[in-house]
């Protein structure tokens, strides 16, 4: 049984100008994955639901499954995300930019 404690959160938040601003989040707990992609580009969203069985897939190679797939049409704010749920010791940032 996995508690709920054991649960790791990554959020990956990515803009381009082909595509606009991508934030995923993914709610990993034990071998099971919870996946949320939020766009504001309807064709980005429709881009990324080809790919969910490519993911869930790639996720079986090493014993994941993917227990939720879902994507929204909106932009989403990781600070206001972030900030009122975790203890901001305990999240590591990576910026950069290509």
């Amino acid at each position: 049984k996995i508690d709920d404690k054991d649960q790791e959160k990554i959020i990956l938040s990515m803009e381009s100008e082909t595509i606009g601003k991508i934030t995923i989040i993914l709610t990993v707990m034990g071998f099971k994955v919870w996946c949320t992609v939020h766009s504001d580009n309807e064709e980005a969203v429709h881009h990324v639901n080809s790919f969910r069985n490519e993911l869930a897939e790639n996720l079986a190679k090493y014993q994941y499954k993917i227990e939720e797939f879902k994507t929204t049409r909106k932009k989403i704010n990781i600070q206001k995300f972030i900030a009122p749920s975790q203890d901001i010791s305990e999240v590591k940032r990576i910026q950069t930019e290509i």
